[in-house]
């Protein structure tokens, strides 16, 4: 029995390694993604799906229409977390939107445009273009 949870273990290291490879260099340290996102929107489309979403103090708010609409205002639709990996690996964000999900990224400047960011999912290798900026996108 103890093979098989060996060459389970070694299998999920290489499947989760093979993801992380996949990703762009060079991926930013924990201190760059916290001074890169603090108080700042992250915005970015993938399909049907946009984002606009403010980091404050470990919370995500989806900026919506505004925190002053009557209609739809900005609410907090999740947490992040900055993951210092100590020179062990990479550096991440871990973003938790509840019963959205919970998602994991290493973040690499962009040569698309200047405030351009790839954010690559470690589990799946998905490449998001994301433009960060000091005020909503």
């Amino acid at each position: 029995m103890k093979p098989i949870v060996v060459s389970t273990i070694m299998l999920f290291a290489f499947g989760t390694g093979q993801a992380m490879a996949a990703c762009p260099a060079p991926k930013a340290d924990a201190t760059t993604i916290a001074a890169l996102l603090s108080n700042r929107y992250a915005c970015a489309t993938r399909g049907n799906e946009s984002w606009n979403e403010l980091h404050q103090s470990g919370t995500v708010t989806d900026y919506k229409r505004g925190p002053t609409d009557p209609v739809d205002p900005s609410t907090v639709v999740g947490t992040y977390a900055i993951n210092n990996s100590n020179g062990v690996g990479q550096d991440t964000i871990t973003y938790n939107y509840g019963s959205g999900g919970s998602f994991t990224y290493s973040i690499s400047p962009s040569s698309s445009a200047l405030g351009t960011y790839t954010f690559c999912n470690v589990s799946t290798s998905e490449v998001i273009t994301v433009t960060v900026s000091a005020s909503h996108c």
